[in-house]
């Protein structure tokens, strides 16, 4: 393009790798509270016999299954009485 001053090119650039390496620190760290959930609430579960079912997407439902939770789903199998059942939404219920 001409008349285009470099300072804005190399600015541009600047701005554009900042921005790539935020966006892969973030997927990094939704990376890591797959692992974690998978390795800290699931994979013992399973080792100690449990039937643990996954409520979930993204990355984390291959860490999920990988630590041997069955995928929760609209239509059959559904857990049964006991079975634990981890989701990924942060929603908490509150005391009253």
């Amino acid at each position: 393009m001409p008349g285009l001053n470099p300072a804005v090119g190399w600015a541009t650039v600047a701005v554009g790798a900042v921005l790539s390496v935020l966006i892969v620190l973030a997927d990094s760290e939704f990376t890591q509270v797959g692992r974690r959930v998978a390795s800290e609430l699931i994979a013992p579960r399973v080792r100690a016999g449990e039937r643990v079912w996954y409520s979930g997407a993204w990355g984390s439902q291959w860490y999920a299954m990988q630590a041997g939770a069955s995928m929760l789903a609209s239509t059959a199998p559904f857990p049964a009485s006991g079975d634990v059942i981890v989701t990924s939404a942060s929603h908490r219920r509150r005391p009253h």
